[in-house]
């Protein structure tokens, strides 16, 4: 008998080292699961944040563009106006039949040169 109970305290011992050892176990794995989620959440604050960088980036070279786009219709009405305007007064001069001297407006090139040397 004396056999018996000391198997007997010994499962009992095994049982209870099991137990704690699932306990632990799941603790750990708990603690774990949180880490994991805190660096999901990180890394996707800081995904959102790159992507709304890169967005704001992209908005404003399209904003830029069209701006620019803006600027040169604007640019080219101003010299429609400026050519009709001078071919008007050459038109003019030119049915009353007298000398017409001015020259042509001068546009200018980006590379600051004007196209009909003036």
């Amino acid at each position: 008998m004396p056999n018996r109970r000391l198997r007997q305290a010994r499962g009992l011992g095994a049982a209870i080292a099991i137990t704690d050892t699932w306990r632990m176990t799941m603790v750990l794995a708990g603690m774990l699961e949180e880490w994991v989620n805190r660096r999901r959440e990180r890394r996707m604050a800081e995904a959102v944040a790159e992507g709304e960088a890169r967005g704001e980036a992209q908005g404003e070279a399209r904003g830029e563009a069209r701006g620019e786009a803006r600027g040169r219709v604007a640019g080219r009405a101003e010299t429609d106006a400026l050519w009709r305007s001078w071919n008007g007064r050459r038109l003019d001069a030119l049915a009353k039949g007298e000398p017409f001297n001015e020259p042509p407006p001068d546009i200018a090139e980006p590379s600051g040169n004007g196209r009909n040397g003036h």
